[in-house]
């Protein structure tokens, strides 16, 4: 009879909590209405990978053909040149936090407050910036006909090149744009992270007669060195899931044997060509193989350095 009692009150007790707390999860409420539609909804939906799936019919009156689009995706000639560049791009992307990184030792050596957060300030400001923007910037610098790239170098006698339209420069451009976009914001957890390494741990190097650059390797690379690993785990993790915009934006039919990835791939066959199982299929197998990268890094990790997500 107590027990009962109990949990009667605990139960009367938690709704107290949540009228008392109401206006607070009514703030939280679109947060829960965006998770359910557009990250639990979508998983679902995975299903269709394992289907000839037809808007008509929906997920319940499509035929089941199982592994067949994996089949033939695995078998597609173009898979190997995809899953090349998308790797190729992915390793190319994870150069942006090492340059972070350097970028925020740098903002902490500056003496002047004021110096330092006019850079940073204006370095984090690309951040707000569409992609298509970006990109649309990239064009006009780059544009044969009056770019101001091609200005710069007809000063010193070349002829104006079209370097959007050359494969060989569309990996400098793309990574050239994330990193001009992204160095700002990519730098502020690092900027943070040494905001919190103790200045006794620096007052005791300068002591012991450490210059800027040994309390540099000494000190801050130690202090920081768990939000590293952190960091390059989930980049590992998201190595093959480089989305989809900037290179779509960026390329050209000229620079598809090194611009086409799999975000592209699935877009122009899920979207432009309808067909969704398919589009799926590919999804998915990118999804299995960022969660496999993740895992391998974290592992990784964990027994190099004792540092972990999990």
């Amino acid at each position: 009879m107590d027990t009962v009692k109990t949990k009667s009150n605990d139960r009367l007790h938690h709704w107290r909590h949540l009228y008392r707390d109401r206006h607070l999860m009514i703030l939280f409420l679109p947060c829960l209405i965006y998770l359910v539609v557009f990250k639990i909804t979508p998983v679902l939906w995975n299903v269709t990978a394992f289907q000839n799936y037809k808007i008509s019919k929906g997920i319940a009156g499509s035929e089941f053909i199982y592994f067949k689009h994996f089949i033939n995706f695995f078998n597609n000639p173009d898979f190997l040149v995809i899953l090349k560049n998308t790797l190729a791009l992915g390793l190319l992307s994870v150069l942006t936090y090492p340059i972070a990184i350097v970028f925020a030792l740098l903002l902490n050596e500056l003496r002047s407050q004021w110096f330092k957060k006019s850079v940073q300030t204006i370095s984090y400001l690309p951040f707000f910036i569409s992609i298509v923007v970006v990109s649309g910037m990239a064009w006009s610098f780059l544009s044969p006909d009056g770019g101001l790239i091609n200005r710069m170098i007809g000063w010193i006698g070349i002829s104006p090149q079209y370097f959007m339209a050359q494969s060989e420069w569309f990996s400098s451009i793309y990574i050239f744009t994330l990193n001009w976009q992204h160095l700002g914001y990519n730098s502020i957890i690092f900027v943070a992270a040494i905001t919190g390494i103790s200045q006794d741990l620096f007052d005791a190097a300068e002591i012991d007669g450490c210059n800027r650059f040994k309390k540099i390797i000494h000190v801050t690379l130690p202090g920081i060195s768990a939000t590293i690993a952190v960091m390059m785990i989930i980049t590992v993790g998201n190595l093959i899931m480089i989305g989809f915009e900037r290179a779509l934006l960026l390329q050209t039919p000229a620079t598809y044997e090194v611009s086409d990835v799999i975000g592209t791939y699935v877009y122009r066959v899920g979207i432009q060509q309808l067909n969704y199982g398919f589009a799926s299929a590919v999804g998915l197998f990118e999804s299995v193989i960022s969660l496999l990268l993740l895992v391998g890094a974290n592992y990784f990790s964990k027994r190099v350095s004792k540092v972990s997500i999990w």
